[in-house]
This record gives C-alpha cells, structure tokens and sequence, in this order.
C-alpha cells in the first residue's frame, strides 16, 4: 500500500462514493453519505435473503475494485436489518463491526459477530484478565496450544488434525473431548 496525502483521500472518496452509487442506487429508497473524514454510509433498502446476498457481493465487489484501482483497503461493517424508525440501531452495530473488520477480514456484518463484538467494547486490562481467567491454565499445556493451533490449521477437521500430528482420530476425539 502506498503513502497517502489529503488530496488522495479526497480522490479515494470521489471513487468510493462514485463505486457505490453504480452498485447500490438503483431503487429511489437508497441512500449513500460522506459520513466523516473516509467514511461513508449506505442506507441500502433490504426486502429479503437474495437483497443481503446482493449487498455481500456488490460490497465484496467495491472492496475489489477499490483495491485494484487505488491500491487501497477498505473495511466495512454491515448493522443489522431494521425497520426505518430503528436505522439508529442498525447503525451503532455497523459501527461496532466495523471495529472488529481487520485486514484479514474487511467486512464484518454485526449478524455473525457475538463474542467478537463483546471483546472489541472491552479494554485492552479487561480483555487481558478474563483470557487469563478463563484460559490462563491451558496457557501452559503445550501439547494442548499445538493440537489447537493444528486444529485451526486444518479449517477445525478432526481427520487433518489427526494426520498432521501422526495420531488417529479417535484418539485425538478421546483426549481432548
């Protein structure tokens, strides 16, 4: 990624709000505003499942082409679908998603994130104390960390798991569960 000055900004948001308009507008209930220095909102009309498998994929698809384009990321976070009079609401969740959005993860939708969401209103002191609480002794059972950490390689497979460490999977069930 490249050094920004003010006037790429201004650029980057030109392209951002033009992007958007092409995806989104079609239906006279849409609306897209400069929300702040980079920010923009969507208040997208939403009538069914196919509406948000078509706000993932047009914001998938802005995310790409502001990428490509300007060599820029992009996070965004998506509040939940709301009658008009609670957009308020949608907002302050998109808000709190938009918190946990990371470069691995540039969008986050509030409807997916639980303990995400909870952990990201905590300070940094209070995380550290429940972790420690809560998994502090596993902390110090290595062969436990490297299993989990396997285990999550292997996109949560027993199977893999069990082959990545040289042992059967029954065994690797038996013991950890």
């Amino acid at each position: 990624m490249k050094d920004w000055e003010l006037s790429d900004f201004h650029m980057v948001e030109r392209e951002l709000l033009e992007l958007l308009r092409d995806t989104f507008t079609n239906e006279s209930e849409d609306i897209i505003a400069r929300w702040g220095y980079g920010q923009m909102v969507l208040l997208k009309a939403i009538k069914g499942t196919t509406d948000v498998e078509y706000l993932k994929t047009g914001l998938s698809a802005v995310q790409e082409r502001l990428t490509k384009k300007l060599d820029c990321q992009t996070l965004i976070g998506v509040g939940e679908i709301y009658e008009a009079i609670d957009i308020g609401r949608s907002y302050r969740e998109a808000k709190q998603a938009l918190k946990v959005a990371t470069k691995a993860a540039t969008m986050a939708f509030y409807e997916d994130l639980t303990l995400e969401v909870a952990l990201a209103e905590l300070s940094d002191k209070t995380r550290e104390t429940i972790i420690e609480k809560v998994i502090g002794e596993l902390l110090h059972e290595e062969d436990l960390l490297v299993t989990l950490q396997t285990y999550f390689d292997e996109q949560l497979s027993i199977k893999q798991t069990a082959q990545q460490l040289h042992i059967h999977s029954n065994t690797l069930q038996n013991h950890y569960s």
